[in-house]
């Protein structure tokens, strides 16, 4: 069992690395925010997910980035010391796992749209300069 685990972490993490060596050379134009979602963020996220590679990889480029998830777990704000810089749940009422997969590509529609209307009002802040 443990053999397995670790050879599916293994892959899993792999792959992940080959997904953003592939859009290393994208990063390395400026981009101004990167965006990474997962199904459910928790206190495992930060042991090689998706979100966890992407946001670490994104620090290193000194580009924000925002994680979208299908829901947040315990420790999901561990997440944020790992490049992620805002986390936001697509769950928008209480709700049912099975209408929430039923409905995930409309919630996960309506929360980019959520989260893309803060980033507008954050554009309209005006910072005091000294």
């Amino acid at each position: 069992f443990c053999i397995f685990l670790c050879t599916y972490y293994t892959i899993f993490y792999s792959q992940t690395l080959l997904f953003i060596r592939d859009f290393t050379l994208l990063w390395r134009k400026k981009q101004t925010l990167v965006i990474t979602g997962e199904g459910c963020t928790d206190s495992q996220s930060i042991y090689g997910k998706v979100m966890y590679g992407v946001g670490n990889h994104a620090q290193k480029f000194g580009i924000p980035c925002i994680g979208l998830s299908g829901s947040l777990g315990d420790g999901a704000e561990k997440i944020l010391n790992h490049g992620i810089h805002s986390l936001h749940c697509i769950i928008d009422r209480p709700m049912s796992l099975h209408e929430a997969m039923d409905n995930a590509e409309t919630l996960y529609y309506n929360a980019a749209v959520r989260m893309f209307d803060m980033i507008k009002i954050g554009t309209k802040i005006k910072s005091e300069k000294p």
